[in-house]
């Protein structure tokens, strides 16, 4: 094995140059050859480079050091010790203290889903629940589902929302059979809340609105959905 000086010089010549030593010994004499496993060989004979052939993790600090074909990587203060799930995919992955915090995106759509149940002249109340991915604190907001009588068989829904990513036109609400009928829709803001409303009503057969059609047993199922 042959290691190259570190004040030889190299000098490169297109392929049709004919490279014939025809040179004196004396103006040869300050002349070497070197072969590719000498650079190779040159490259891996310690220093601070050359070919990784072992990992150490010495010490909590400092830079990462390559001597001998031996990288060390030092265990520094913001190694991973522990992960966590909080946020959504508006959020960006933190490590702090050791604990790595990737969030975890909000798979589309989002639904709430419940049976609405009203007492006397009250508001409806969400009953029995089903489904609901679309409600509670994420990503630093949140999202909420408010109901309200405004009057005798008619009603607003009504999705309230701290977040950006909450895109309102996406937003679309069903009812699970006849009795709910939608009447109009508006968007809006108010004390730091957004909201989109949905109003309702419930006619009987006769046409005429009644409260009776969501008392006890006979409250009707409603979804609301929010697409990506």
């Amino acid at each position: 094995m042959a290691i190259i000086p570190a004040g030889q010089k190299f000098h490169t010549v297109s392929e049709n140059v004919d490279t014939t030593n025809k040179g004196s010994a004396q103006a040869n004499a300050d002349r070497k050859s070197f072969t590719m496993q000498d650079i190779s060989d040159t490259a891996n004979a310690g220093g601070g480079g050359g070919i990784v052939t072992s990992l150490t993790t010495t010490g909590d600090s400092g830079a990462s050091t390559l001597v001998g074909g031996v990288l060390n990587v030092p265990e520094y203060a913001d190694t991973v010790t522990s992960l966590t799930t909080t946020g959504d995919s508006g959020d960006e992955a933190t490590l702090v203290a050791g604990v790595l915090n990737i969030p975890t995106p909000s798979v589309y759509p989002l639904v709430w889903s419940a049976q609405l149940y009203q007492a006397g002249t009250g508001n409806p109340v969400p009953q029995a629940r089903a489904v609901t991915t679309l409600t509670g604190n994420f990503g630093g907001g949140f999202r909420d589902v408010q109901f309200t009588r405004l009057g005798v068989g008619q009603y607003k829904a009504q999705v309230q929302y701290t977040n950006s990513n909450t895109e309102v036109n996406n937003l679309s609400i069903m009812f699970g059979d006849s009795i709910c009928r939608v009447t109009g829709k508006q968007q809006g803001s108010s004390g730091g809340l957004s909201y989109r409303d949905w109003t309702f009503e419930t006619p009987g057969f006769d046409g005429v609105l009644s409260d009776d059609l969501l008392l006890g047993n006979n409250g009707g199922y409603c979804t609301i959905t929010l697409y990506a």
